[in-house]
């Protein structure tokens, strides 16, 4: 089944989205397993510039293939029971079903993005889609991100940056195994959502989470808007849903070198892509949480108690370019009727869950 076209709920639907509040957190690691602790929680502390971000890929690359594996291919498969763990053993006098969502950001990064995202080659995503009584789960559906010799080594320098900024001694090796994750409580209108994101570092200087991202600074108005447009509106996002308030930009040249940092707070960012800026660089995170809202009624509307499916989604092209854009708020049903709902013909697990609490 599809999505109707939901240009009339988005009117109407709830535009902002809650504050995130963190109930539990978890740790974990290949070698110790899951911990409900925070010693995964690396600190950032600025790393020197200029700082060669290629320095090390062939040994990472080599130790990756050797596992069978590629450099950029996501080799976490976000299993849901961890989140589940972590709230039972943080808040064990709430239930689990006090919620109505329950999914890593992973998820919620894609269905918020979904009003802007229509490049029909990378665009796509698919999730796992599970009803439990009156509370709905999101599978993780991750994707071989491999490419080329060339692009491996653009990933690789984004777990560079991370790890020059994090780790007692930037010259050891990079290990992407370890990972520390908030879980937060927040609302989209009367739904209540819990969310488990995995987050970059704490920030002794702001006493709070910080989020790391390397980017090529754009060098024309072309690149500029780019900026501006898509990767501001994915910082923003990603950040906001967690609660993350502060994002730190690692600037890089194109061959590879860190020349920079440029911290930006989260709160800012709407007014940094909307400010003097023309229509085709806009845009209004309002659409995204609308958008987002409608998704879950629909998914409540179609699935009954104890049923699973998955939930995908395949862009037509850019409707930005062909003048149906977001700015007035509405899709005009074209990214909705791209979205499909199908159903199993039997209930199955979330990953990683085998059983769920009886309240």
């Amino acid at each position: 089944m599809s999505l109707p076209s939901l240009h009339p709920i988005h009117q109407n639907a709830p535009s902002e989205f809650g504050q995130p509040i963190e109930v539990a957190h978890f740790s974990y690691s290949q070698k110790g397993g899951l911990r409900f602790d925070r010693s995964s929680l690396k600190t950032f502390r600025p790393p020197p510039t200029p700082y060669n971000l290629n320095e090390g890929f062939e040994t990472y690359a080599q130790q990756q293939h050797s596992d069978n594996g590629a450099v950029g291919e996501s080799k976490s498969s976000a299993p849901l029971d961890r989140i589940l763990q972590a709230h039972s053993h943080h808040q064990p006098a709430t239930s689990i079903y006090n919620y109505d969502l329950v999914t890593y950001r992973n998820n919620i990064n894609k269905l918020m993005l979904t009003p802007f995202n229509t490049h029909p080659q990378y665009g796509a995503w698919s999730m796992g889609v599970h009803r439990v009584n009156n509370t709905i789960f999101l599978d993780v559906h991750t994707h071989d991100e491999g490419g080329d010799a060339e692009q491996q080594k653009v990933f690789y320098r984004g777990y560079k940056f991370e790890h020059i900024c994090t780790a007692d001694d930037p010259r050891t090796p990079v290990d992407t195994s370890d990972e520390y994750c908030t879980v937060v409580k927040t609302r989209v209108g009367d739904r209540r959502l819990l969310i488990g994101a995995e987050i970059d570092g704490w920030d002794p200087a702001g006493n709070s989470y910080v989020e790391l991202k390397l980017v090529l600074p754009p060098n024309n108005p072309r690149s500029n808007d780019a900026f501006l447009r898509d990767k501001l509106l994915k910082f923003f996002i990603q950040s906001h849903v967690a609660g993350v308030p502060t994002i730190v930009c690692g600037e890089r040249d194109h061959s590879g070198t860190l020349q920079a940092l440029r911290p930006i707070k989260t709160v800012k960012i709407p007014c940094m892509a909307n400010e003097r800026n023309p229509p085709n660089v806009r845009w209004d995170h309002r659409v995204s949480v609308r958008f987002l809202n409608s998704i879950i009624d629909f998914l409540f509307e179609k699935m009954k108690p104890n049923t699973s499916g998955v939930l995908r989604y395949q862009p037509a092209g850019d409707m930005r370019r062909h003048g149906d854009g977001v700015s007035g708020g509405g899709m005009g049903g074209r990214v909705e009727n791209q979205i499909r709902l199908v159903m199993d013909s039997n209930f199955r697990f979330p990953l990683g869950v085998h059983a769920f609490p009886s309240q």
